[in-house]
């Protein structure tokens, strides 16, 4: 929904964001934070506009900014991926709805997302069975370590590939009616050397954070695979 109706009175919010998208980094961090953790406006809304042409974002934004233009990116990439057999991903003001084999996955932005101190904060449900199941799921071990758009994406994401994500993340195994993941004692992460008790000795795919998302130098989206190609490619050269 691109504009909203108060009373009688019909209120036109694109201009508001387009003045946003022109204020100077730290400005617009002031801003964003304000508008959007009070829902008078919505990721959802600026993507839209963002990705059908009608707002253009400056080179330069702040770290908020950034990241909801990178969230966008990803939903584009998304709704141009889906074929609603099965998958398929719809978005209006602060959900986001992502269809799979799985069932329906929705994604809601509360005002408690904004928070830098608060983890977990983005409601995450799958329907599935006429049952809805909450998940529990964190991106990082530290809110103010990443902007919510990037957050956000990573959810998508592992939504998306809800059948990857439940081998390693135990509360969607749970909500999908699989068995949890095994896991595995903490070991050093090859990359950035830290303890991560998520790797996995066989096959070498890791969980750290510090790989989270990547471009997958095949197809150019952007999937969670370690500077190689993503599943998919994978899938189809085999």
């Amino acid at each position: 929904m691109n504009s909203r109706h108060s009373g009688s009175q019909y209120i036109d919010y694109k201009p508001l964001y387009q003045w946003i998208l022109e204020q100077p980094p730290e400005v617009q961090e002031i801003l964003v934070e304000q508008l959007f953790s009070n829902e008078i406006l919505n990721i959802s809304d600026m993507i839209e506009f963002i990705n059908r042409g009608e707002l253009t974002p400056n080179e330069d934004n702040g770290p908020t900014i950034g990241s909801i233009l990178f969230h966008g990116s990803i939903i584009k990439q998304l709704e141009d991926a889906s074929d609603w057999n099965p998958n398929g991903i719809y978005h209006y003001e602060n959900t986001i709805g992502i269809i799979t084999d799985a069932g329906l996955w929705e994604i809601e932005v509360v005002p408690e997302s904004w928070s830098k101190d608060a983890i977990g904060a983005f409601r995450v449900q799958l329907y599935r069975d006429n049952v809805c199941h909450a998940v529990c799921v964190q991106t990082c071990s530290n809110p103010s370590e990443l902007p919510i758009g990037d957050r956000l994406a990573a959810i998508v994401l592992a939504c998306w590939n809800d059948t990857e994500t439940a081998k390693r993340v135990s509360t969607f195994a749970e909500a999908m009616g699989l068995s949890r993941p095994s896991r595995l004692p903490p070991v050093i992460c090859p990359n950035c050397r830290e303890i991560n008790d998520n790797y996995r000795l066989d096959g070498g795919h890791s969980t750290c954070e510090c790989q989270r998302i990547y471009e997958c130098p095949t197809c150019d989206r952007m999937q969670f695979t370690e500077h190689g190609q993503c599943n998919s490619c994978i899938a189809d050269y085999v």
